[in-house]
C-alpha cells in the first residue's frame, strides 16, 4: 500500500483530531473535562482520547481488491490511513473526531485523492473495474478533490481552487503573488472553496462532481487588503446579541459573530483564550467577535469606530488576535467525552436530556443567519449513532463504539485502555 504510518491528507486539512489537539495548550483536554464536569454538574464526563491503532472492518476479499487497485493507480492516489478514510466521507467534523478519539473503525475502506482533474476518468475506470463505487454502498470509496491551487491572474486576483485546496496552501502561495492570504476566513470556513460558497469570496466557474463541490475560480484581494479583529466579552448572551444587532446595522463589518457562553468558557478554560471573570466557573458571559478587512487605514478606522460603541455598552475587549477555530473546540470536546454540534432548523431531531443549547448569530458581508449550538455529554455506548440521530443523518451499520478503546472509570477519574 502507498499509505504512510502518518496521515498525509487529514493533517493537511486539520481533519485528524489528535493533530488538532497537539496544537492546543498543554493540559487542554484535562482542563476541558474539568470545565464540562463543572458546567454539567456531572462526574460522568469521561475522557476518550484513544491513541492506539484503530480496528479495520475490511474483509480479506475487499482488501485484496484494494491492493490491486492501489498498484494500478500508482503512488499516493489511494489513501488508507484511518484519518484519511474519515476525511473521504462527507460527514460533520464532530462525528469524524468522535470516531478518532474513541478508536472506532473508519466508515470507508480507503479514500481517493487524484493529483489533477485530468486523472479522474482513468481513475474512475480502474475503480469501476475493481467493483468499487464512489456512491453509497458496501464497496464505497471516499474521494477528495485534487489539492493544488493555481494563480491564473495575479493582477485581477484570479485563483483556481478545488474542494481539496487547504488553507495552508492559500497562506503559503498567495503572498508570493502579491495577494492577500485572507487568514481570518480560515477561522470561519473549513476550506477556501467553502468560503467562496459561503459568500466570503467572489467566485465563478463553479463545478460539482460526485455530489460535492469540486472546483471554482475565486477572486482574492491584493496583499494590501488585510484583516483586523477583536472580541469583546459581555455579562450574558442577551447583551452580546443586542450589540450584534446594533453593530450590524450601524457599522457593517465584513464578518461578525456571537460566541455563546459555553464556547467562550471552553476557550478560556483550555487557555486558548486568557481567563476572564465573565468566562470562569458557572459565569455565563458571551462574546462578540468583529472582523474588518480592506486597506490598513480603512479596516482600522472601521474597527475602532465599532469598538467605541461596543465598549460604551459594557463590552470588555478581551482578544485582539484570530480566535481559536471551531475544529479546536470540537476536537477538545470529543476528547473530553462531550460533543458540540451545529444545528440547522431542518437537520436536528432528538436533543439529549441535560444538554445545553444556545443561539449563535453570524453576519458575513451583511448576510445574517442564526445557528443553534448544542453541547452534550455523549452516551459512550453509541456516540456516533447518537450524533447521527440528532442531525437526522443515515446511521452506520456498524457499532459506533467498543471497537477500539475500552473506557474505564476509577474514583471519578477516567482513562483509556
Amino acid at each position: 500500500m502507498s499509505s504512510s504510518p502518518t496521515s498525509s491528507l487529514a493533517y493537511l486539512y486539520d481533519a485528524d483530531a489528535h493533530r488538532v489537539i497537539q496544537k492546543a495548550p498543554p493540559g487542554a483536554v484535562e482542563a476541558m473535562g474539568d470545565y464540562l464536569r463543572h458546567i454539567f454538574s456531572s462526574r460522568m464526563v469521561i475522557s476518550t482520547l484513544y491513541t492506539g491503532p484503530r480496528p479495520t472492518t475490511i474483509s480479506q476479499d475487499v482488501q485484496a481488491d484494494l491492493n490491486d487497485l492501489d498498484r494500478a493507480l500508482g503512488k499516493e492516489c489511494l489513501h488508507f490511513h484511518p484519518a484519511d478514510r474519515d476525511l473521504g466521507h462527507t460527514e460533520p467534523s464532530m462525528i469524524r473526531f468522535i470516531r478518532q478519539v474513541e478508536g472506532s473503525a473508519p466508515r470507508l475502506p480507503a479514500t481517493l485523492c487524484p493529483k489533477t482533474d485530468d486523472d479522474i476518468e482513468d481513475i474512475l475506470n480502474e475503480v469501476s473495474a475493481m467493483g468499487f463505487t464512489l456512491t453509497p454502498g458496501p464497496r464505497q470509496l471516499g474521494v477528495v478533490p485534487p489539492p493544488p491551487l493555481k494563480i491564473l491572474n495575479p493582477e485581477r486576483g484570479e485563483v483556481a481552487i478545488t474542494g481539496g485546496t487547504a488553507w495552508a496552501q492559500f497562506h503559503e502561495e498567495l503572498p508570493k503573488a502579491g495577494l492577500s492570504a485572507v487568514t481570518a476566513l480560515s477561522q470561519i470556513f473549513p476550506s477556501p472553496l467553502a468560503a467562496a460558497l459561503g459568500g466570503a469570496l467572489p467566485y465563478q466557474d463553479f463545478q460539482t462532481r460526485f455530489d460535492q463541490p469540486w472546483k471554482a475560480t475565486v477572486i482574492v484581494p491584493p496583499s494590501s487588503h488585510g484583516v483586523m479583529e477583536r472580541s469583546w466579552v459581555f455579562p450574558d448572551a442577551k447583551s452580546a446579541d443586542e450589540m450584534f444587532d446594533h453593530v450590524a446595522r450601524t457599522y457593517g463589518p465584513t464578518f461578525m459573530e456571537t460566541i455563546p457562553a459555553l464556547d467562550a468558557g471552553s476557550f478560556a478554560a483550555t487557555k486558548l483564550w486568557r481567563p476572564h471573570g465573565r468566562l470562569s466557573g458557572t459565569a455565563r458571559g458571551a462574546c462578540l467577535r468583529v472582523v474588518t478587512t480592506g486597506p490598513r487605514v480603512s479596516r482600522r478606522a472601521k474597527l475602532m469606530e465599532a469598538s467605541w460603541g461596543i465598549e460604551r455598552a459594557g463590552g470588555v475587549c478581551h482578544h485582539r488576535t484570530p480566535s481559536p477555530t471551531r475544529l479546536q473546540l470540537e476536537a477538545l470536546a470529543a476528547a473530553a467525552g462531550a460533543a458540540r454540534l451545529s444545528l440547522c432548523p431542518t437537520n436536528s431531531r432528538s436533543i439529549p436530556e441535560g444538554s445545553i443549547l444556545a443561539t449563535k448569530k453570524i453576519s458575513l458581508r451583511g448576510q445574517r443567519k442564526d445557528r443553534r449550538i448544542l453541547w452534550y455529554i455523549r452516551d459512550l455506548a453509541q456516540s456516533v449513532h447518537q450524533a447521527q440521530e440528532i442531525l437526522a443523518l443515515p446511521q452506520d451499520d456498524l457499532p459506533s463504539c467498543d471497537q477500539g478503546a475500552e473506557i474505564t472509570t476509577q474514583n471519578g477519574q477516567s482513562y483509556v485502555e
